[in-house]
């Protein structure tokens, strides 16, 4: 179907003009992207003017991260710096030399060489030794690089956490002190295992089940053998997080956890075990007592029975006397047998009726309503 001439000229110009436009908006955005990080590096140096250092790098690192620029690396390194983050500080700067290259000038070159200097003499170095090539290296849970390093590692003087993990190996852990001024060997030679698993998660109450046993809290991770492993994590008022993982010889696997807050009216493992156990009693209380019952009703028979004998025998007679005996003792089991019979027949009906509870709040109704009667309470569920 071909379209008429003028209609053909009409889409033709409609087309060129989306096709305008297309072409613009990128230009558009990119020039609202210079112009927001033009504003953020001014106001940078204005709030180095206040020696507001924090806000100043927050700045001037919005600026970069819009449109990159080697002479913002400045800047960061120099609020790095006053803040007393000489490990960024440091590599900020040498972001900076290897960006300009030949391009700076020599007092600028100067003027960063002169500032790593005095702040190399602020920190401390370490060295990971023996660990395998590949190995990935974290400092305070930062990762830093992978193995081997060609420089020694830059951390700043204190309390550090090191972690080495390499698949295959029993990831390696120790804290060591760095004081000012001093290089620090740690040796990092990782142990073999046949296959590693981790399990991540945030809930500080988890419990972690690997293959139907309980092995720890959430974080967790330890050695396993290849193959397939479940992986199931519990917490109190949230649903069981379960899943299937294939750990390969020598490999590790990670399983990321989220447990999610109950759906209204669901119930969590716990309380449906809860909910079993009260119905479970509830059905036996309910046979106890209606076995109590039942036998408050031979006894009543019996009692009946006793009577009519009794009215047989002679009067002031030892058998009428043994028989009057026997229907106090009937009439005494027949009103413990019923009483009891009534107390757990409604002990019974109580248990069942809460382990209902969750799924009738489910359903949005009551659970368990108690009213009072002309005859006494009555209860429904």
């Amino acid at each position: 179907m071909m379209l008429p001439m003028g209609r053909m000229k009409k889409s033709t110009i409609t087309l060129a003009l989306v096709a305008s436009l297309l072409s613009v908006l990128p230009n558009l955005a990119v020039a609202d992207d210079k112009e927001i990080a033009k504003a953020k590096f001014q106001e940078g140096l204005a709030l180095i003017q206040e020696e507001n250092y924090p806000a100043a790098l927050a700045a001037f690192e919005e600026s970069n991260k819009l449109v990159p620029k080697s002479s913002i690396l400045y800047n960061i390194g120099m609020c790095q710096k006053a803040l007393f983050r000489y490990v960024d500080s440091i590599a900020s700067f040498k972001q900076y030399l290897g960006t300009m290259g030949a391009s700076i000038t020599p007092e600028m070159k100067q003027t960063v060489d002169q500032a790593l200097s005095d702040m190399r003499k602020m920190v401390g170095t370490v060295a990971i030794e023996g660990a395998p090539d590949g190995a990935e290296v974290f400092v305070d849970e930062r990762s830093v690089g992978i193995t081997p390093f060609k420089e020694r590692l830059i951390v700043d003087p204190g309390s550090h956490s090191i972690r080495v993990e390499h698949d295959g190996f029993k990831p390696l852990r120790t804290d060591v002190t760095v004081p000012q001024g001093v290089s620090l060997d740690v040796s990092a030679k990782l142990q073999p295992v046949a296959a590693w698993i981790k399990v991540g998660c945030e809930a500080k109450d988890a419990v972690v089940h690997l293959d139907g046993k309980v092995v720890g809290g959430c974080p967790y991770e330890g050695e396993v053998q290849p193959g397939e492993h479940e992986v199931k994590v519990r917490e109190p008022g949230k649903p069981e997080f379960v899943q299937k993982v294939d750990v390969t010889s020598g490999g590790t696997a990670t399983v990321a956890v989220t447990l999610q807050p109950s759906e209204p009216g669901e119930q969590t493992p716990e309380e449906q075990k809860k909910a079993h156990t009260l119905f479970i009693a509830g059905i036996t209380t309910l046979a106890v007592g209606a076995g109590a019952g039942v036998l408050g009703l031979a006894f009543n028979v019996k009692g009946t029975k006793d009577e009519s004998k009794a009215e047989d025998a002679p009067p002031n007679s030892s058998e009428r006397q043994g028989f009057n005996d026997d229907i106090k003792t009937d009439k005494a089991v027949m009103i413990a047998g019923y009483a009891a019979g009534g107390v757990l027949v409604v002990v019974g009906v109580v248990l069942m009726a809460i382990s209902r509870k969750g799924s009738e709040r489910a359903s949005g109704n009551e659970p368990i309503a108690f009213e009072p009667t002309v005859n006494g309470l009555s209860m429904s569920f």
